[in-house]
């Protein structure tokens, strides 16, 4: 292991909750999000929460025309299929010509060669703007010879999953920061590693996050939402892109905190999903603002 180690920073962020939030309100984006069918409307419906507008388009035959017309392109991988490869590329080149921005979504590449295969193929030739997803499905992005070790947990620290990895043992391998800002290096994307503690990156800077609940991973597809509403703010501060994505993860996680404080005995992951909802669609400014954990990471 490397002798490298971090030092962490109370900076504030520039970008403000409420100029985002504003931006978001009044530029209403349009995400053509292509995803999979167990999350598809979850990923809707959070979208529509903050302010966004959703269009689920995946046959090949329009995705281009429809990618045309969106603010933002976000690219699933879940129940990838040969069809629906064809789609995300035509979609992505759309994308890209009329200047939307495109996240990734590498879900299950860990475990896959045929999605970590595509993964790369969409890094090599759409450049996504940002890549979100788990600790495992980042380090088989990095690493072409990594050892799935599982799905990781929310209730498990990226931390914890990085020590368990045959990568940490490697010689010349550095901390978990340091692969996460190579792999933004590697991709020119901003990095976003989701976990109970969530990491976002561009390769210089390195955000991490501290809010969030073992709830969320009772409710499937949060992640997959995550992934659009990094896609909706993310279209609406292109210029601080990195700062943009951090308050996504930081959305998601405090009304996931809300969500499950708000629950009454007797309730549990069901109200914990609409109180999810809920929470996202009357967030506030001060609310984000006041509840933030993040600090800046310094690698020495």
């Amino acid at each position: 292991m490397s002798s490298r180690s971090n030092l962490e920073f109370q900076h504030p962020l520039t970008l403000q909750p409420a100029v985002l939030l504003r931006k978001l309100k009044e530029n209403n984006p349009l995400v053509h999000t292509i995803t999979n069918a167990v999350s598809i409307n979850l990923c809707a419906n959070v979208l529509l929460a903050i302010g966004a507008r959703p269009v689920m388009a995946e046959a090949v035959e329009e995705t281009a025309q429809i990618s045309s017309g969106s603010d933002a392109l976000v690219l699933n991988l879940g129940q990838l299929s040969q069809s629906k490869k064809s789609a995300m590329l035509e979609a992505g080149k759309a994308m890209n010509a009329h200047g939307g921005i495109i996240v990734l979504d590498p879900c299950g590449c860990g475990g896959s060669d045929f999605r970590r295969q595509f993964a790369l193929e969409v890094i090599e030739t759409l450049h996504p703007a940002v890549i979100r997803a788990n600790h495992s499905e980042l380090m088989a992005l990095l690493h072409t010879d990594y050892v799935n070790v599982g799905v990781d947990a929310k209730e498990e620290t990226s931390e914890d999953v990085y020590a368990s990895s045959p990568l940490a043992s490697n010689a010349g391998q550095s901390d978990l920061v340091s692969e996460l800002e190579a792999l933004a290096r590697k991709t020119s994307a901003v990095i976003e590693c989701s976990g109970k503690t969530d990491y976002v990156t561009d390769g210089e800077t390195t955000i991490k996050i501290e809010n969030g609940t073992p709830m969320l991973s009772k409710v499937t597809g949060t992640g997959c939402a995550l992934t659009t509403i990094v896609a909706a703010m993310g279209s609406v501060a292109r210029d601080q892109i990195l700062e943009a994505c951090a308050w996504a993860v930081m959305s998601m996680s405090i009304c996931g905190e809300l969500a499950k404080s708000r629950l009454q005995p007797g309730q549990g992951s069901g109200s914990f999903a609409v109180g999810l909802l809920d929470a996202l669609s009357t967030l506030e400014p001060d609310t984000l603002q006041s509840l933030a954990k993040y600090k800046i990471v310094q690698t020495k």
